[in-house]
């Protein structure tokens, strides 16, 4: 359902931007024919002057100028206003792509979920919420310039439950992943593990309980932390983090929040073992 809300607000979106397109055409032509009429006044004056009418000299100088005053001003007028039309048209078409990327991500994740529980395909959960989610998804994020996004599930570790273990990720670096051992209650993560829902900062130094993670591959910025949940049971957190300001707008956290309910669903299964090679246990918590 909102799938289909989405779409038809880009519909409603795209028809309203044809209309203003087609409108600063149409006011375009109409400042290209100003100027035509412009010209065609001053031959009309000219040819007077020439046949010596009595017309002011002066007169027709000064008309001159105002009309093609007039019509320059005109013609850079509409010449901007389809030009801001044209850029927005590309911004929506940018926009309209990234989210069927979205959508088609979100979708195969689903599909490969299924596949995998149903013991269709021979790959295990905890393969999956790596290869089939975090890391397409992350090189979806990445893909705009200047921008280091790294995607990870934290689950509170089985050998201490009050410091957080990275169970899964994407872009963040083996050695750091494996070193990750902070306390829950001195990461910004906590705030969606105890409150039960989504935060983002878009510029997380501005928080003054913030620190950095020395031992991380790259400074983080902005912070996107969305709860694992299973029923009433917080499992974890799913943090999407960047290294610019502002990383993720408001389509990126619609996407992420849907990733941390199809990552939900894998963790549960996970943790109860109920996939097909099941007994694995939940030890891939205590890395």
């Amino acid at each position: 359902m909102q799938a289909t809300n989405e779409r038809r607000s880009m519909r409603e979106r795209a028809l309203g931007l044809g209309v203003e397109i087609a409108r600063a055409a149409a006011v375009d032509l109409a400042g290209k024919a100003l100027s035509f009429a412009a010209i065609a006044v001053v031959g009309a004056f000219a040819v007077l002057v020439w046949t010596g009418a009595s017309v002011p000299a002066w007169v027709v100088f000064l008309l001159i100028v105002v009309l093609i005053a007039v019509a320059a001003a005109l013609l850079r007028q509409q010449y901007g206003s389809a030009s801001a039309a044209g850029e927005e048209s590309d911004a929506l078409k940018t926009e309209l792509r990234r989210n069927e990327q979205y959508s088609g991500l979100v979708q195969d994740a689903l599909d490969a979920l299924q596949r995998v529980i149903s013991g269709d395909v021979g790959g295990k959960i905890d393969h999956y919420i790596e290869q089939a989610v975090l890391e397409p998804a992350q090189r979806i994020l990445a893909e705009k310039p200047a921008d280091s996004v790294r995607l990870s599930v934290l689950l509170p570790s089985d050998s201490d439950t009050e410091r957080w273990s990275m169970s899964w990720s994407a872009g963040h670096s083996m050695v750091g992943r494996q070193k990750y051992h902070q306390p829950i209650a001195r990461t910004m993560a906590r705030h969606a593990y105890e409150r039960r829902e989504s935060q983002y900062w878009g510029d997380v130094e501005a928080q003054t309980d913030f620190r950095q993670n020395p031992e991380a591959s790259a400074p983080t910025r902005s912070l996107a932390s969305i709860p694992i949940l299973n029923g009433d049971h917080v499992l974890g957190v799913f943090n999407a983090v960047s290294a610019e300001k502002d990383a993720f707008d408001d389509a990126e956290q619609k996407f992420l929040l849907s990733l941390a309910g199809i990552i939900a669903v894998a963790v549960s299964v996970w943790r109860e073992g109920a996939w097909r090679d099941g007994g694995e246990g939940s030890d891939r918590g205590t890395n």
